[in-house]
């Protein structure tokens, strides 16, 4: 039996609202899961039942990762989250989980973004967010966990803006995006 579980990787700094309604700097962990561990799926799915919605990408974060802990492991698949949790990672509480995201590394040494979605409250476009920078956090986690590598993704035209303000560009190839490792190292 496979005995994997959520593994810290960084810390992220995100805003949480005060009671000034301005926003803090608070320290999140950025961590990885694996589908393969009862704990860390279970919390994937949770997630998905909590944030909801049969358009979610939390949904099908969690049918991937239920696929795979169905099948044979593939080092390829990464999932990530960004957590309020300091500690005991073994078992992630879903209630503390505010950013998710599946990433496959690809044979041509990309990282490539399947699905990345944070805490729907805290979307941009929410009336009153309790966490801001949520989105910008998981990308920062996410290229640190690429060590070195580039990381691309497909882009919706709401979310172009969000992409560019955190250094990815077009590819020419329809809504493709990425955001290159070497370039990024010499500024």
């Amino acid at each position: 039996m496979i005995t994997f579980r959520a593994k810290y990787l960084s810390t992220q700094t995100i805003q949480k609202l005060n009671n000034q309604d301005n926003y803090d700097n608070i320290s999140t962990a950025f961590v990885q899961l694996s589908p393969h561990n009862k704990n860390d799926l279970k919390a994937i799915q949770n997630v998905q039942g909590l944030w909801g919605g049969s358009r979610s990408f939390a949904l099908s974060i969690a049918q991937c990762a239920t696929r795979e802990a169905n099948d044979i492991p593939d080092d390829r698949n990464k999932y990530y989250a960004i957590t309020k949790q300091k500690s005991k990672f073994e078992k992630l509480n879903p209630y503390d989980i505010l950013g998710l995201a599946k990433v496959t590394e690809r044979a041509d040494a990309k990282h490539e973004i399947d699905f990345l979605q944070v805490e729907p409250t805290c979307e941009a476009y929410s009336f009153i967010r309790e966490y801001k920078s949520l989105g910008t956090a998981m990308l920062e986690g996410i290229k640190k966990a690429a060590k070195g590598f580039d990381v691309i993704l497909h882009t919706v035209p709401a979310a172009i803006n969000f992409y560019l303000k955190n250094g990815f560009e077009f590819t020419g190839d329809n809504w493709e995006m990425i955001w290159h490792a070497v370039k990024s190292k010499r500024l």
